[in-house]
């Protein structure tokens, strides 16, 4: 199944409606904000804070080890809460 992406305005609110394979949609979404959602995070004043957090012990140890956790469970994501037949999506930015 395919998805669609359509990002609207209603007024100042940014409104985007997603329909498709929750796995896939959200893949969509991650791929439709990443420049923004890159440059609000380099814009962040805790990101130098952060980095040499992990650059180091304990933050680099605690790091790996959420990565591992990552790798081994996957994108085990809860499932939406209006039934396992949903399909469609919209998210309010």
């Amino acid at each position: 199944m395919s998805v669609s992406l359509h990002e609207h305005e209603l007024g100042s609110l940014r409104w985007i409606v997603l329909n498709g394979p929750d796995r896939e949609a959200f893949g969509a979404l991650g791929e439709h904000v990443r420049a923004e959602l890159a440059g609000l995070a380099e814009a962040w004043p805790a990101l130098p804070r952060l980095r040499r957090h992990v650059s180091g012990p304990p933050g680099r140890d605690l790091l790996a080890a959420v990565r591992r956790a990552t790798a081994r469970n996957g994108p085990n994501w809860p499932r939406s809460p209006r039934g396992p037949g949903c399909r469609s999506m919209t998210w309010r930015c």
